[in-house]
């Protein structure tokens, strides 16, 4: 293969660092605020369930109590997500640093190119359909 090829896949492999050390920060962002918001769901789960267990819970409370239910494993399964985006990224993240700093030989840049291209895509795939399925849920959310 030209010299000239293995180039632009090495300067590739730097891009794909910078994108994907982009991709982990956003991620961990969205992990802190979600979890952020899970716990403050879990303590007003707590202050239900306390109400819920006495002789006069009115039937506002066990629905609250089962909207904040609910509602932390939506955020939970959010949460999920965005640790397998972040695995995914790390993962691409090593692997692009290797190939743009470290690989030499041309066919293991190239396999390394390679795998890293597959899994960004396979990512990609994955963060758009999450997204789909958060802006239906969304819709969902405004039409009620």
């Amino acid at each position: 293969m030209e010299q000239s090829t293995i180039e632009f896949m090495r300067v590739c492999c730097g891009d794909l660092f910078t994108i994907h050390l982009t991709a982990i920060g956003i991620c961990f962002t969205i992990f802190t605020l979600v979890y952020s918001f899970i716990v403050s769901r879990k303590s007003e789960i707590d202050e239900y369930s306390e109400e819920l267990k006495s002789k006069f819970a009115s039937p506002q409370s066990a629905q609250r109590y089962s909207i904040a239910t609910s509602y932390i494993k939506r955020m939970s399964s959010v949460n999920q997500k965005c640790i397998v985006a972040i695995l995914c990224s790390t993962f691409c993240l090593m692997l692009s640093w290797l190939g743009y700093r470290v690989f030499s030989s041309p066919g293991i840049i190239i396999t390394d190119f390679i795998v890293i291209n597959l899994i960004s895509v396979g990512e990609l795939a994955y963060i758009v359909y999450f997204l789909v399925k958060i802006y239906k849920q969304y819709q969902q959310d405004l039409i009620v």
